[in-house]
């Protein structure tokens, strides 16, 4: 798997697709003699690799794993640029350097654009744990501004009033909020 597929399956798209199209490549190659002997007298099959005498060991079509790894970085690519809109919301407060620039390039791409064209020099360590975070918090809560002011708007209130109308507006569960 090349190094932005793995990446970004750390972000948490498609992980299980990525790890499977890893595995199934990494057990084809797995499968060769490091014996270095020739069988014990007797053996057809390698007690340490399982590999049979003169068994030809079936390594997947290099083009078609390709072509699969290309159509899961592109699925992964184009989840990230469904989510844009919550990220470019998101990264407003954020302060890692890449997730500004990231946003804006997803927001720029196509849909169906190629994997080929996504910005992998963007998916540093620090933009993926970023990333990850923002996927794996829950959609913002609408709140409509609107309520508020309605609730404030001509009185004369104490701070501590303020606030509790102010946090009996927002709710009381965590995460985000998109104001509206």
């Amino acid at each position: 798997m090349k190094p932005e597929g793995r990446r970004l399956a750390r972000a948490g798209l498609l992980t299980e697709e990525a790890a499977t199209i890893e595995a199934e490549v990494g057990a084809a190659v797995g499968r060769r003699c490091l014996a270095g002997d020739p069988l014990p007298a007797g053996e057809v099959v390698c007690p340490i690799c399982r590999v049979g005498f003169k068994e030809e060991v079936e390594l997947p079509e290099a083009g078609e794993v390709r072509a699969r790894v290309d159509a899961v970085l592109g699925r992964q690519l184009e989840g990230l640029r469904e989510q844009g809109e919550m990220l470019g919301r998101r990264v407003e407060g954020s302060k890692i350097p890449g997730a500004r620039e990231l946003v804006a390039r997803l927001g720029r791409g196509a849909p169906g654009q190629e994997a080929s064209s996504c910005p992998t020099e963007l998916f540093d360590d620090q933009v993926v744990a970023w990333l990850r975070e923002q996927l794996g918090q829950p959609r913002a809560r609408r709140r409509e501004v609107a309520a508020l002011v309605e609730r404030l708007k001509g009185k004369e209130l104490s701070r501590q009033e303020v606030l509790r109308i102010v946090a009996e507006w927002l709710g009381e569960e965590e995460g985000f909020v998109e104001v509206v």
